[in-house]
């Protein structure tokens, strides 16, 4: 298995059972959402950033999209999401790999907001970057 995969594994292992979105994690979701709040976990660039005899260093781009509805301001729970996720990422900064160095937020983009039914539905792209490595012969070791 591609160490790529591995880590994405590990990112929803850590964001299942958050006390705002709970068990509602879902890998590359494309459908609608039916239950909010919930996050989908995306696989963004895979960067090769350094190379040397043995290794390759890369940067792997993960987006992490909050869904939430509500009658309410959504920008409230949107903000509970973001630091549940943060701090869930941030408890162990290899996500308990031996091969990944370090995860960072790149970024959190601003509230796609919208409407339906006299509810406010919004999406929010969380981006982080995990900082691993390989060997220069196989993606798997």
């Amino acid at each position: 298995m591609h160490r790529a995969e591995t880590i994405l594994n590990a990112i929803e292992t850590a964001l299942t059972g958050l006390t705002t979105t709970g068990a509602n994690v879902e890998r590359g979701r494309v459908y609608s959402v039916d239950i909010t709040p919930s996050l989908s976990i995306e696989m963004g660039n895979d960067e090769a950033i350094l190379t040397n005899f043995s290794k390759q260093d890369r940067a792997l781009d993960v987006v992490i999209t909050s869904y939430t509805k509500s009658t309410a301001n959504t920008e409230t729970q949107s903000n509970a999401i973001r630091a549940e996720v943060y701090a869930a990422l941030m408890n162990d900064r290899t996500l308990g790999l031996s091969f990944v160095s370090n995860i960072f937020l790149e970024n959190d983009l601003s509230p796609q907001l919208s409407g339906e039914g006299g509810e406010r539905i919004s999406t929010q792209a969380l981006n982080y970057i995990v900082n691993y490595r390989h060997s220069l012969t196989n993606a798997e070791g």
